[in-house]
């Protein structure tokens, strides 16, 4: 049943796809006055002729529910009357191509117009939390936060790297330093760093931990930021 719905689906796609790609000729035949004598959704024999427009095309539904097609006046090479007025051959070679590649055109608008869509709705990531059925078990970690809670990633404080010419290099801060505690608050990882310094007009004591020892260190945010890098510090990874 599984294999019968995956081909129901590939043949429905297949017909989307070709469906589109054929109304983009049909709709620029129509444009430059191309007469189009059918546009049939499936592959002949005719099943059903839906309607007939003014200009004379046939619209119909053939029993092959595979793609489609669009007839046009002047598309073979051995018809007559090929110096009409609504040939395709007797159109310029700008209308020709336009009409020509206007199918692939359109399935580029198609593709455009689907991935847009998946951008603004949004859809949920694959393997996430997945366990795949193979020699080795497997897990994929969706973000750093989830690897440290689990316990494959473990870290000791949090690391800092000042910019150069930045308050933080200017105050002191140097490349490793460990962040113990802002203002005599422990601080537990980067994001509680950054919000405390955002939120700060005023002198903050940064209490750090390097090859030295540890000290104290005034530093004063501009617009909420001091110039640093701030991330874990990652003791151990676990590769089991």
């Amino acid at each position: 049943m599984t294999i019968l719905l995956g081909i129901i689906l590939a043949l429905l796609i297949f017909s989307v796809i070709v469906f589109f790609h054929e109304l983009g000729h049909f709709s620029m035949a129509k444009r430059f006055g191309v007469k189009v004598d059918e546009f049939g959704i499936g592959i002949p024999p005719r099943a059903k002729q839906v309607w007939k427009d003014s200009s004379g095309t046939v619209y119909s539904l053939n029993w092959l529910p595979i793609g489609g097609f669009v007839k046009m006046k002047g598309e073979e090479m051995n018809e007559t009357g090929a110096h009409d007025k609504d040939f395709l051959a007797h159109k310029n070679f700008l209308e020709q191509s336009t009409v020509i590649l206007a199918g692939v055109i359109m399935n580029f608008f198609l593709a455009f117009l689907i991935f847009s869509v998946l951008f603004m709705v949004g859809v949920e990531p694959l393997g996430i939390n997945t366990k795949f059925q193979t020699s080795t078990e497997t897990k994929l970690i969706p973000s750093f936060d989830e690897a440290v809670r689990i316990g494959l990633v473990k870290t000791d404080g949090i690391i800092l790297s000042p910019l150069t010419g930045s308050i933080a290099e200017k105050s002191g801060l140097l490349d490793g330093d460990i962040l113990l505690s802002i203002d005599g608050k422990t601080i537990l990882s980067p994001e509680d760093m950054i919000m405390k310094v955002k939120q700060s007009t005023t002198v903050m004591n940064f209490t750090v931990q390097w090859s030295g020892g540890i000290r104290t260190l005034l530093i004063t945010p501009e617009d909420g930021k001091i110039g640093s890098y701030v991330g874990h510090n990652v003791t151990e990874i676990r590769k089991d």
